[in-house]
């Protein structure tokens, strides 16, 4: 969606009073100052006022917010899954309906003629795409600490991994896409030693000195809230994200991940 003038529609909570405007003209009365009514571009609060008066108006259509990340709302119906495919053939029957091209035909009327079909095919398009078998969520960065073995380094980024897998666990419940999720969330690493360490609390010289707060990940592990597996690094398919490789391997890696090349 997109509002003009966005922060010009955010209201005030506090009492804010501004200098007159450059060439406002106001005989007799240079001296006063204006109250503001509405929030005004520059205003530190602007922004803030701005999500509240959204935030109001979009729960007024029943729209709820997702606890877990403020900026999502979600209002959906409940459908029977004897609505979706129920084996491969049926999708591989799909696969042959040209239904893309069809849409992209009804684009192109709709921008040179057909004006009037533009809401209705606005709602098909939404249905060209079926994600899935792919990448959700990924990233691939330096870490900030300075690390003394890569057993440290694996172990700091399972932290991080399980982390940012406990927020999109409950992201994704609380969009109501499932009524819940009981599995144990499954994190591969390819360090026998740092799979050793998630699931020990022996300490030793050589990892003694690793900040306390990554060590919560030993509590994830015992509660079972995730599940450290071990896996060779020659199955390790997030691999292309972090080193280089032969190009066969890199392919196998990136298909593996549900990527694909635009060229």
């Amino acid at each position: 969606m997109d509002v003009k003038i966005t922060f010009l529609n955010g209201n005030l909570e506090e009492k804010v009073y501004m200098k007159q405007p450059e060439g406002f003209s106001s005989s007799g009365g240079e001296h006063l100052v204006c109250k503001l009514k509405k929030s005004i571009y520059g205003l530190k609060q602007a922004s803030r006022q701005w999500y509240l008066k959204f935030h109001d108006v979009i729960s007024s259509f029943g729209f709820m917010e997702n606890i877990m990340d403020q900026c999502i709302y979600h209002k959906g119906n409940r459908f029977n899954l004897d609505q979706c495919p129920k084996n491969d053939l049926e999708r591989e029957q799909m696969k042959n309906i040209p239904y893309a091209s069809t849409i992209g035909s009804l684009i192109y009327a709709q921008v040179c003629t057909r004006l009037d079909i533009t809401f209705a095919v606005g709602m098909l398009g939404r249905y060209q795409s079926n994600p899935a078998d792919g990448a959700v969520s990924w990233r691939s960065a330096k870490q900030t600490l300075i690390a003394t073995s890569t057993m440290e380094v694996e172990f700091v980024s399972c932290f991080e991994a399980t982390s940012h897998g406990v927020w999109l666990k409950s992201f994704i419940f609380r969009l109501r896409v499932v009524d819940s999720i009981s599995r144990s969330l499954k994190i591969y690493c390819d360090n026998s030693t740092a799979v050793f360490m998630t699931k020990n609390n022996r300490s030793n010289s050589r990892n003694k000195h690793i900040d306390i707060k990554y060590l919560a990940i030993r509590e994830r592990v015992k509660e079972k809230t995730v599940v450290i597996e071990h896996v060779s690094t020659e199955l390790m398919i997030t691999d292309p994200l972090t080193k280089g490789m032969p190009p066969l391997k890199f392919k196998d890696h990136v298909d593996r991940l549900g990527l694909g090349s635009f060229m």
